[in-house]
C-alpha cells in the first residue's frame, strides 16, 4: 500500500525533491510498522489533522472513530515531524 500512494507521504520527503527515494520510503514502511505496534498496545499521543489544523493528542479509539468517518484523514504521533494516511496503519495493523 506504500508504494501505491507515495504522493501522500510527502513529510517524509527529507531532501525536498518532491520524490520519495528508497531511503525515505524505508523510514516510511519503518514508521508505518512502528505507529501500527503503538496502536495495537494501545498507546496515545496521537494527532490528526483535521478542518483546523492538528487535533490532539488523542487516544487510539479516537482515532479509528475519525479514521471511520474520514478514510482520508492523516495522522501523526505527539512530538514527530511526519504524518501518514490513517488507513496505511490501520492496514499494517490488520496484516501483522
Amino acid at each position: 500500500m506504500i508504494r501505491e500512494n507515495l504522493s501522500l507521504l510527502k513529510s517524509f520527503d527529507q531532501n525536498k525533491d518532491d520524490l520519495i527515494d528508497e531511503e525515505e520510503l524505508s523510514k516510511a514502511m519503518e514508521t508505518t510498522l512502528e505507529w501500527a505496534s503503538f496502536a495495537k498496545r494501545g498507546e496515545g499521543g496521537w494527532i490528526y489533522y483535521g478542518k483546523q489544523g492538528s487535533v490532539g493528542p488523542e487516544s487510539w479509539s479516537e482515532i479509528k472513530y475519525v479514521a471511520q468517518k474520514h478514510p482520508d484523514v492523516f495522522i501523526s504521533r505527539a512530538n514527530s515531524g511526519y504524518w501518514l494516511p490513517a488507513k496505511m496503519v490501520l492496514l499494517a495493523i490488520q496484516q501483522d
